[in-house]
């Protein structure tokens, strides 16, 4: 019979050098965090240095790459082996220290060798779409477009010394969309649409190393009212919208341009949706499970009246003594 030990491990290329087996070997202690939006993904690696490899034909430079695979052996009942792709990093940090002799590496999942997140811009953008906006900033950045979302037509916006990552999130996400940068893609999606999909996990809270739910009362809004100016001759207007079957006596106030009723409306809603979200999180801790990525809905179960389905904003997947997952997550709100 063969060995069905559990063991998890991380298999590294480091900057396409193709020796995974060696720089995995290095690697005492690992943790990679998944974001679903408006925070890169990252890497850290703490590495054994004995013949100070990363202090000589190892030393890292700023345009190195990391590329790396979770890779688990028997991990479930039935000895079943799996893996995640963590994508592809950029190194941003490094270190050495000794004795022992040791080193540590940090990536960011951005194109550091571009302005993409550096360089802060003024620009006007004039009657075009979000998609458009998107389309030129990933072509300038050197990364690939997925833009999985409805068409959003933008009258006119101004990027006004902001970087184009913080320009084009903050634009995303006022008009209900998500964004974030995996493995050179730039993946810009309808939140909402993906908090529809069918659960991939069960989880009960019962197999939680620790847990973790907050609720914000004052988040709790049935309605939401923006005023907004208009036209040429710059108009006032007002625009409310009430959760069906709701009294609307919680108002959500918002304050912002808009350039329609219909551009009022996706925006006010838009508000709303970001405030319902932030009214019941939860985080915990449990056994690694290298099928968790961020944007997952899972179902909770044995909580009581938190029970129901949640979606992962981000998930820590770390290994030192052994393998676990740490995960954020929000209640996924009603449709509307």
């Amino acid at each position: 019979m063969g060995d069905i030990t559990p063991r998890a491990k991380l298999n590294i290329i480091y900057n396409k050098s193709g020796e995974t087996d060696e720089l995995t070997k290095d690697c005492e202690s690992w943790s990679y965090t998944d974001n679903a939006s408006g925070t890169a993904d990252t890497i850290s690696l703490n590495l054994q240095n004995q013949d100070k490899r990363w202090l000589n034909n190892y030393y890292p430079y700023p345009e190195d790459e990391i590329e790396a695979t979770i890779q688990v052996v028997a991990w479930y009942a039935g000895g079943k082996a799996g893996e995640h792709k963590c994508g592809k990093f950029y190194i941003d940090s490094y270190e050495a220290s000794g004795l022992p002799n040791a080193a540590s590496l940090k990536g960011i999942s951005l194109p550091i060798n571009q302005d993409f997140s550096v360089t802060t811009k003024t620009k006007t953008w004039k009657k075009t779409t979000l998609r458009q906006i998107a389309t030129d900033i990933s072509i300038t950045a050197g990364i690939t477009l997925q833009y999985d979302g409805p068409e959003i037509t933008i009258e006119e916006e101004s990027q006004s010394g902001q970087t184009d990552m913080t320009f084009l999130f903050k634009l995303a996400e006022a008009n209900g969309l998500a964004m974030k940068v995996y493995n050179d893609q730039l993946i810009i999606y309808d939140l909402t649409t993906y908090e529809e999909q069918l659960p991939r996990h069960e989880i009960d809270l019962s197999e939680l190393y620790t847990y973790r739910f907050q609720t914000k009362i004052l988040n709790v809004y049935d309605a939401v009212e923006m005023q907004y100016t208009s036209g040429k001759k710059k108009k006032t207007y007002t625009y409310k919208y009430t959760l069906e079957g709701e009294s609307g006596t919680r108002v959500l106030s918002v304050n912002t341009k808009a350039d329609s009723v219909g551009d009022a409306e996706v925006k006010a809603k838009a508000e709303l949706r970001k405030s319902m979200r932030e009214a019941c999180t939860m985080s915990f801790t449990c056994q690694g499970n290298p099928d968790y990525y961020a944007t997952d809905v899972f179902t909770l179960t044995g909580a009581g009246q938190l029970d129901g389905n949640y979606f992962i904003d981000s998930v820590t997947h770390a290994k030192s003594d052994k393998y676990t997952c740490q995960v954020n997550a929000h209640r996924v709100i009603q449709s509307f």
